[in-house]
Order: structure tokens, then sequence, then C-alpha cells
């Protein structure tokens, strides 16, 4: 990935979401399997998330679409606003088999959550996450 074409507030980031004191985060059993599942199956890609600022635990919008019984699995997608630019209105790359798109937040992208930053953004999107079922 060419880091030159990103700018982005680690700091700003994080403050955030420590400001929004857990209020964003989601109990439901299906968001507690993926909390409990990602940085062990894809330490990777949860480290370059968190490279960004986002707390893999806490800091993003999970989306669940269903049990795939021939995988084992649930399948996932997640999606977390970073404070900052991209030259490009998106940036694609992969990380442990995963599709990872940086997406500019003036694009038009139609996320389940827009972030209150009052400054610029961008969005970071990992598709199709397959997660086996933690006991909880």
């Amino acid at each position: 990935m060419d880091y030159t074409k990103i700018n982005f507030d680690y700091n700003g980031t994080k403050k955030y979401y420590i400001d929004l004191k857990g209020e964003h985060i989601c109990d439901c059993l299906y968001c507690v399997n993926f909390r409990k599942s990602f940085s062990k199956y894809y330490p990777e890609t949860a480290s370059f998330i968190e490279s960004f600022g986002l707390n893999t635990d806490n800091d993003l919008e999970i989306s669940e679409f269903g049990f795939y019984e021939e995988l084992g699995s649930r399948m996932y997608i997640i999606e977390g606003a970073v404070i900052g630019n991209i030259i490009d209105d998106k940036i694609i790359t992969e990380i442990e088999g995963l599709k990872i798109e940086l997406i500019n937040g003036s694009t038009g992208y139609s996320a389940p959550f827009t972030p209150k930053f009052n400054k610029p953004f961008f969005y970071i999107v990992v598709y199709n996450i397959y997660l086996p079922e933690e006991r909880i």
C-alpha cells in the first residue's frame, strides 16, 4: 500500500472514539463473537486497522451476514472511520486474504454510520471476514 496517499490523525481518531465512552458498542452475540475472534484469526489485519487509531474491540461498525455451515463460520463486514484524507477516492489492498478498502468520506459512500468529526475523514472497510463461533 502506498502510504504517501494517506494523511490521517491517529490521536484525533483515537480520542473521538474514547470520548464516545462506549455508547456506540453493540453487545449482541454476533458482535461479541466478532470482537472475541477477529484479532486472533486475523492479527495482521487487526494491526493494520489499529495503526490508524481504531480499536478493533470497540471502534468498528460490525455487520454480520449469516452462518455458513460448510465453513463452520459467520461472515462479517466491518467499517471504521478515520480522521484524515486519502489522495484518491478509494484505495484497495488485501491483507490475510481480506479485501480492504479505504474510501474517502466525501465520495457519497453509503456507510451504516456517519462520524461527527467536523473534519475530513475516510472509511476503512474490510469485506468477507469468516470467523468461527466462539464460546461466549
